[in-house]
């Protein structure tokens, strides 16, 4: 799937959510164009949003800011962040950032460590009171690299 087609899908889960919480966040993106096609495992992004809306409004009351980039770091690797401005969280209060996170974005960093390796994955920064940035690093492919 192309990050362009996990957008759509991503903007049809936003209109639903914002029905189920009464328009209480917003979303932007800030997005390079020449990274639109490249390859991402499907459904990666949703259970990232999810976890940004649900703590996002259910903790700070306010209408909450998610923002998502993508772009590529280098000519090999891309990068997908999907950051928030809720109340954030001190992870060094936990043993891994993504526990205090869910089930969905364990599953996320699983399934990129296991389709692309080690050195690639997701890494959540948070501060308290300032929100919380969660990064998606994987290898950059395009269709037209698959078709070998």
């Amino acid at each position: 799937m192309t990050i362009k087609q996990e957008l759509n899908n991503l903007d049809n889960y936003f209109a639903i959510q914002k029905i189920r919480y009464a328009d209480r966040f917003d979303v932007e993106y800030d997005l390079d164009e020449s990274v639109l096609h490249s390859l991402i495992p499907k459904l990666i992004l949703q259970p990232i949003a999810e976890n940004a809306i649900i703590h996002g409004v259910t903790d700070i009351g306010g209408k909450v800011l998610i923002r998502i980039k993508a772009y590529a770091k280098n000519e090999y690797t891309l990068v997908i962040e999907i950051i928030d401005n809720g109340k954030g969280f001190d992870t060094k209060k936990s043993e891994k950032a993504d526990t205090l996170s869910g089930i969905g974005i364990s599953n996320v960093a699983d399934r990129i460590k296991l389709q692309y390796g080690e050195s690639y994955g997701l890494f959540i920064t948070s501060l308290v009171g300032q929100g919380t940035c969660c990064r998606l690093i994987i290898p950059k492919q395009t269709y037209e690299e698959d078709k070998g």
